[in-house]
């Protein structure tokens, strides 16, 4: 009679090992989709390798523009903005925020360091060059802060409501005129030197860099200490609504109970 062998007791079958899990869907760490592929982005095309991850990371920076696209793109540093204007992604059209626009979001034509790399200045809109460094007609400065751990975040300032008037006063005050002081005029006056003649440039040439830079920082000179002159202003209206609103608080209060009714006596009082 023959006998037959189980299968499972051969013992020249080995033990299968258990298959490994794989994961289902994955979150872009580029631009936070979650995605059925596993090896690159459905939505931002990104890869997960870990060369294109240093790769992604090495451009990443505090500079960000809106793309319909990719809404949650991450943001870029200066350089690689930079090149995304020269390939055309980043127009005049496009939102953009960085450290120059204090992270609030801005037309780019109005992001200093970023509008004359669209050929206007962000100031007066008047034509530039990639290559200029300052506006020609306002002398606004179109260079900004590159360090890519640099967000540009303006300093935190008491506001009406959160502190007492004076320390309110004191806070937007002393920030504001250390920033930006006024610059003193000078004692004595500077002797005048007589111009000396120069040759005129030949048609269609333009302005030499160094006349250009001169003229360009005493036009800043002029900008800044007019905006001083106007902070120093706000800082005093400011102090005088603040203080005339706490005023107009304390007589309303003190209005308020010399009016309220006299209070009735009780009829174990009355005779």
């Amino acid at each position: 009679m023959a006998v037959t062998q189980n299968p499972a007791s051969n013992g020249t079958n080995a033990a299968v090992p258990p298959p490994t899990p794989q994961p289902r869907a994955v979150v872009c760490p580029y631009c936070g989709h979650v995605s059925g592929d596993t090896a690159r982005c459905a939505r931002c095309s990104g890869r997960f390798d870990p060369l294109s991850r240093q790769a992604t990371q090495n451009a990443m920076g505090p500079w960000s523009f809106i793309d319909p696209m990719v809404p949650t793109r991450a943001g870029c540093s200066y350089e690689t903005l930079r090149r995304l204007v020269e390939r055309g992604i980043v127009r005049r059209d496009t939102v953009v925020r960085g450290p120059s626009t204090r992270q609030f979001w801005m037309l780019a034509t109005r992001v200093p360091g970023v509008a004359h790399l669209l050929g206007v200045c962000h100031n007066c809109q008047a034509g530039t060059t990639t290559d200029d460094y300052a506006c020609g007609t306002c002398g606004a400065v179109f260079e900004v802060d590159k360090d890519r751990q640099h967000l540009g975040v303006g300093p935190i300032r008491l506001i009406a409501g959160q502190a007492p008037a004076e320390q309110v006063v004191a806070s937007m005050g002393g920030v504001l005129l250390e920033q930006e002081p006024s610059p003193v005029a000078p004692t004595t006056p500077a002797p005048v030197v007589a111009p000396q003649p120069t040759p005129a440039a030949p048609a269609g040439a333009k302005m030499s860099s160094p006349n250009r830079d001169s003229a360009a920082r005493k036009r800043l000179a002029q900008h800044h200490a007019a905006r001083a002159r106007q902070r120093a202003m706000y800082v005093v209206l400011t102090a005088v609504l603040v203080l005339a609103g706490g005023a107009a608080m304390f007589v309303m209060g003190r209005l308020a109970g010399s009016n309220e009714p006299p209070t009735e006596s009780s009829p174990a009082e009355s005779p």
